[in-house]
C-alpha cells in the first residue's frame, strides 16, 4: 500500500480544468479546483497528498506532515474522513539505518537500500572490534566438531606413544596405571605389541547415555519444527485459495464510477482494484480465519467469498475489499500477480526447509536404532 503524491498526470488532469489566460472558449471565465483546508489553489512548490478515501488533495504542511514522512505513509486518511470511517492514517517501517527517514523494502530487508544496509554493518563492526573482548571473540579459531562415538582415555604418558626405549615394561605399564582412573581396567598386551597398539585396535564404542539423550532431545525439536513447517505449508495453501477466489470475485465486484460524465453524458465507470486485505493478514490472523466457521465454508467454496468495500460505512461484512479504480489504485499495482509470486516462493523454500527437516530426522533415528 503507498499514499498518492501529486505527480504530473495530476497536474495535467488540472491543467485541463482552466485556461492559462483564465479564460475558455465558451465561457468568460473557469472555475479554478480548490483543494486542502486551506481551499487554495494548486501550487508548484508544495508537496501534496491525495486521502485513499474520498481522493481529495492536501498540502502537507496545512496537515502539519514533514515532508521527509510522505513517502513512509501506507495509507492516507484526512481529518474529513476520520469522522466518517474507522481507518486511520498508517505508515510503513522505517529503515533500521540511524538517522534513514526512508521506508524499508519489507520483506526482502530492513533497510531501504544496499548502502543504508552496508552502512549499518559497517558500524556494528567498528563497535565490535574497538571492544578488545569482542575482538579477542572473533579472532577465536573455529573447529568442526563431529557427535561424541565412543570415549577417551587420558593418561600420562600418552597411550598413543609407544613405549620409551629407556624405560622397562613394568615401569611403563605402572606409569600409565597410575594415571588412569580405574587401574583394573587397563588390558595386557600379548607380547610383542606395545599397550598403545592394542589399544587402538580394541577400542570399542560406548553406549553413552549422555549422547543418547543429546540425540533424543534433538529427535524431539525437529520433529517440533516439522509439525511446524507443515503448518505454514497449510497457511500457505490458504494464502494460494484466497488469491484464487479473489481473483475470480474481480469480475463480479460493480465497477467503480467516477464523478466525472462522458461526452454522451454517461456515467463514467471503471474496474475496480478488489485486492482483498486479508491477503496480506499474519500467519496467525489468517488461519484463524481459516479455521473459523465463514473461513471453512469460503475456502471449500460452500458460500462466496465475502467481504465489503473499505471505508464503507452501514454495512455488513468485513471491510477488506479496496473500491478504488484499477487503473487509479497505485497501493496495490498487479497485486494478483505479485502475490502469487510472493506465495509460489514461500512454499518452496518451506517445502526444503520440511525435506531437510525430514533428512535430519532420518538420521538421528538411525543412530538411535543403532545397537552398541
Amino acid at each position: 500500500m503507498e499514499a498518492r503524491k501529486r505527480g504530473d498526470d495530476d497536474l495535467e488532469k488540472y491543467a485541463k480544468r482552466i485556461n492559462v489566460n483564465g479564460l475558455s472558449d465558451t465561457q468568460d471565465a473557469v472555475e479554478i479546483k480548490l483543494y486542502c483546508v486551506c481551499r487554495q489553489a494548486i501550487e508548484d512548490d508544495r508537496v501534496m497528498i491525495a486521502c485513499d478515501q474520498c481522493d481529495e488533495w492536501f498540502h502537507t504542511d496545512c496537515l502539519q506532515i514533514p515532508d521527509d514522512a510522505v513517502d513512509r505513509i501506507d495509507l492516507f486518511i484526512c481529518p474529513g474522513c476520520e469522522t466518517r470511517t474507522q481507518a486511520r492514517t498508517s505508515y510503513k517501517p522505517g529503515c533500521e539505518s540511524d538517522g534513514c527517514l526512508n521506508p524499508a523494502r519489507l520483506p526482502m530487508s530492513q533497510y531501504c537500500s544496499d548502502v543504508c544496509g552496508m552502512r549499518s554493518i559497517q558500524k556494528r563492526a567498528e563497535a565490535i572490534l574497538k571492544d578488545s573482548q569482542s575482538k579477542k571473540h572473533l579472532a577465536m579459531p573455529i573447529a568442526m566438531s563431529t557427535p561424541l562415538s565412543g570415549y577417551v582415555v587420558w593418561t600420562r604418558p600418552s597411550l598413543a606413544q609407544d613405549m620409551p626405549a629407556n624405560e622397562s615394561p613394568s615401569d611403563w605399564l605402572t606409569r600409565i596405571q597410575s594415571g588412569l582412573r580405574s587401574p583394573a581396567t587397563v588390558p595386557d598386551p600379548p607380547a610383542g605389541q606395545s599397550l598403545g597398539e592394542w589399544v587402538r585396535e580394541h577400542n570399542t564404542p560406548l553406549d553413552n547415555g549422555y549422547e543418547r539423550n543429546q540425540w533424543t532431545a534433538a529427535l524431539a525439536h525437529i520433529k517440533k519444527q516439522s509439525a511446524h513447517g507443515h503448518l505454514m505449508l497449510d497457511v500457505l495453501a490458504v494464502r494460494g485459495k484466497l488469491l484464487q477466489l479473489a481473483e475470480d470475485r474481480q469480475s463480479v465486484l460493480s465497477p467503480a464510477v467516477s464523478d466525472l460524465a462522458t461526452n454522451k453524458g454517461e456515467l463514467d465507470t471503471h474496474p475496480r482494484c478488489g485486492f482483498d486485505q486479508r491477503l496480506i493478514w499474519s500467519d496467525e490472523d489468517l488461519w484463524e480465519w481459516a479455521i473459523s466457521a465463514i473461513g471453512r465454508k469460503i475456502l471449500q467454496e460452500e458460500i462466496p467469498l465475502d467481504g465489503v468495500f473499505i471505508g464503507q460505512a452501514d454495512t455488513a461484512g468485513p471491510q477488506v475489499i479496496c473500491g478504488d479504480a484499477k487503473r487509479r489504485c497505485k497501493r496495490h499495482t498487479d497485486w494478483s500477480i505479485v502475490r502469487g509470486a510472493d506465495i509460489e516462493i514461500a512454499r518452496e523454500l518451506q517445502t526444503l526447509h520440511v525435506s531437510s527437516l525430514a533428512e535430519r530426522e532420518q538420521k538421528l533415528r538411525s543412530w538411535l536404532d543403532t545397537p552398541t
